[in-house]
């Protein structure tokens, strides 16, 4: 013996009037119409009782409050026992068609369809016919195999899109990427099955067709760096050499004072050593400046730096 379903009927919309009398009376009966125990959703039976007081609390409201009637049906759909629950969708995508939404109330009958929780018979009779009639197939032809076709709007379909696949009835935006081409924008007004012929957008030039670039012509000389380079070293060279010759003197002349061989005469050697380390010391750090100076200019201004 078969139990009658527990789950509450789904009124039809009160909109039928734009739909020929015999579907609403048929969506009407399918609707009324208990369930046998082997048809009913394939869940337990406390999403059941939740979906009916959902029902219960938020249909009163689609006809005073259609975007309060929204907001509760998409709030349980979001969390709790109700979470994706494809009942939730269809009961959305009636309100969202009811209001003239047909992308909104097409993607959540598409999502009721595929919620395999709500039995098979409610399924193909009302959320797939329902999908089906606010969505035509487009089919895309001229696109090469490496080409794609993603989808802008409606948004709720955004992404890859595939020849012939359903998009809802309207306006869409599509993004044609075909290879060697940047991408480009394709608008289309979708009302019956119908073919769109991919277009590509610009060319993208290849490096082999860029105008090459002359050779720099005028451009700061290269031979001052390599004069510098060589006068620094000769410079730093000479003040070492000056240097440790100095460097020799003075060590000869205190020892000499050390063993008292010179006193007064010895002053004068002194003063020249000392004049002479002063001139080391600048020969040496002028050509490591001249030289250094030289390297950058050589950094700077080489053509394959």
């Amino acid at each position: 013996m078969h139990r009658p379903s527990t789950v509450t009927p789904i009124a039809a919309p009160r909109s039928v009037a734009r739909h020929s009398v015999a579907r609403a009376l048929g969506v009407a009966l399918a609707l009324l119409a208990p369930a046998p125990a082997a048809a009913q959703d394939a869940v337990d039976r406390a999403t059941l009782a939740a979906f009916n007081a959902l029902v219960a609390e938020v249909d009163p409201l689609v006809e005073s409050d259609p975007r309060a009637a929204l907001a509760r049906y998409e709030i349980a759909l979001d969390d709790g026992p109700l979470q994706g629950y494809g009942r939730v969708h269809l009961r959305l995508g009636q309100i969202h068609r009811d209001q003239g939404h047909a992308a909104a109330a097409a993607w959540h009958f598409r999502a009721c369809d595929r919620d395999e929780r709500v039995d098979a018979f409610d399924r193909e009779l009302i959320c797939r016919k329902a999908y089906d009639a606010l969505t035509a197939p487009l089919r895309i032809s001229g696109l090469p195999p490496t080409g794609s076709i993603d989808v802008i709007a409606p948004e709720r379909f955004a992404g890859p899109f595939p020849s012939g696949g359903r998009l809802p009835k309207g306006d869409v935006l599509l993004f044609v990427r075909f290879p060697g081409h940047h991408p480009a924008r394709a608008a289309l007004t979708l009302e019956r099955a119908m073919t769109y012929e991919a277009q590509p957008g610009a060319p993208i030039a290849l490096e082999d067709d860029a105008p090459a670039l002359a050779p720099a012509r005028g451009g700061p000389p290269r031979w001052p760096a390599y004069v510098g380079l060589g006068v620094g070293a000769v410079l730093v060279g000479a003040g070492v050499g000056v240097g440790l010759d100095s460097a020799s003197t003075l060590d000869t002349i205190r020892e000499n004072q050390r063993g008292g061989d010179c006193v007064d005469a010895c002053r004068g050697d002194l003063a020249d050593a000392r004049t002479r380390a002063l001139l080391a010391d600048g020969l040496w750090i002028g050509g490591a400046t001249l030289a250094v100076g030289a390297a950058i200019w050589w950094l700077v201004f080489d053509g394959d730096g």
